[in-house]
């Protein structure tokens, strides 16, 4: 990155526009990546909740619940 120039009585900087593409496509990539680890955390972490539910001694596995039930459920919980 030899062609930046630091203005500094504009508080700005000069980028060549190649570069500055560049770079604007390596944070996109970025935001991505850091997206997906967000998603990955959450679905862990829910997993990790199922499990101990399922390991809660009040869960009863002969329970049958239809999905629109379920549904209702989520919703309240929030």
């Amino acid at each position: 990155m030899q062609n930046i120039e630091y203005l500094k009585d504009q508080n700005a900087v000069l980028v060549p526009v190649e570069q500055w593409e560049k770079l604007q496509n390596e944070l996109a990539t970025l935001k991505k990546r850091v997206k997906k680890a967000d998603v990955l955390i959450d679905f862990k972490s829910s997993l990790t909740n199922l499990k101990k539910d399922l390991q809660n001694e009040n869960y009863d596995s002969q329970t049958e619940i239809s999905a629109d039930d379920f549904l209702a459920e989520l919703k309240n919980a929030e």
